[in-house]
């Protein structure tokens, strides 16, 4: 069995539901981050002319991740030799019993 598969938009709609649950969770989707910054207490988050102070971050910013570029986390990548045809089928007509 390869696998299951969850449509990416059904996975990020729950959990983006669940952490906006939390209270201690804040969500700045439209900010640029343009610089990270490690203090002795905290992170700072340069976003144009703001600043964003946190005791912690997730970075969730896709394949192409400015954060991780800025951080200098290098990405790794690896082949898991198998392959997969995912595919999404709607039926055209209703059928009646």
């Amino acid at each position: 069995r390869l696998g299951d598969f969850i449509d990416e938009q059904v996975l990020s709609h729950a959990l983006l539901k669940a952490c906006k649950q939390e209270a201690h969770l804040h969500f700045f989707p439209q900010h640029r981050v343009h610089a990270l910054e490690e203090t002795s207490s905290n992170i700072l988050v340069h976003c144009g002319e703001s600043v964003l102070e946190a005791d912690g971050l997730i970075i969730a910013d896709g394949a192409h991740s400015p954060c991780r570029n800025l951080l200098k986390i290098p990405q790794r990548q690896w082949s898991y030799h198998q392959q997969a045809l995912v595919a999404t089928v709607a039926q055209a007509n209703h059928q009646s019993d």
